[in-house]
């Protein structure tokens, strides 16, 4: 009788072990962990709104044929993107003439959430950039930044103006 009771009670400590590591999975995979510094700006409706299918493509903006993004509201000059290189982008944007940018990027298959911008004299990315630029190449203004990514997959980036979501273009890092 003690062996059974001692059996039974041991099998539902099990099961509830199991129970409660499947819960925990579920709980991590649910989550995007958002630092701490952007928590403020960054919802997780933001990265769950993110169309993985609107990917960035190749505009004409009638002074250049280069152009990468989402036409008429975001669009880069930019080298190809290849995970762990510096690479320098010059931003487009149309509809907005001022502001303070934030870049977010956020990995699809990891679900990392990073910093985009990169300073290549601290060596350490960054969230937020002042100064949006006057009009250029067709667009009402434009920021030059250096970008660093470190690995690579299909990426969101979460453009933010003055704290307000802008824009998002989806691209693949090589």
């Amino acid at each position: 009788m003690k062996g059974s009771i001692s059996f039974f009670i041991l099998a539902i400590a099990f099961l509830m072990g199991c129970t409660s590591e499947e819960v925990s999975k579920k709980e991590v995979n649910k989550e995007t962990a958002l630092p701490l510094e952007i928590s403020n700006t960054v919802n997780e409706s933001d990265i769950q709104s993110i169309d993985w299918n609107n990917t960035a493509t190749s505009f004409n903006t009638g002074t250049r044929s280069d152009m990468v993004g989402n036409k008429l509201k975001i669009g880069i000059i930019a080298p190809e993107l290849k995970a762990k290189k510096i690479d320098k982008w010059m931003w487009h944007f149309w509809g907005i003439k001022e502001g303070k940018l934030m870049i977010v990027g956020y990995n699809k298959k990891s679900s990392t959430v990073s910093p985009v911008l990169y300073d290549v004299d601290s060596k350490k990315n960054y969230w937020t950039k002042d100064g949006l630029g006057s009009e250029v190449n067709g667009a009402d203004s434009h920021i030059p930044s250096n970008v660093l990514l470190n690995e690579s997959g299909k990426w969101a980036f979460l453009v933010y103006i003055d704290n307000e979501l802008f824009d998002i273009l989806v691209m693949d890092l090589k």
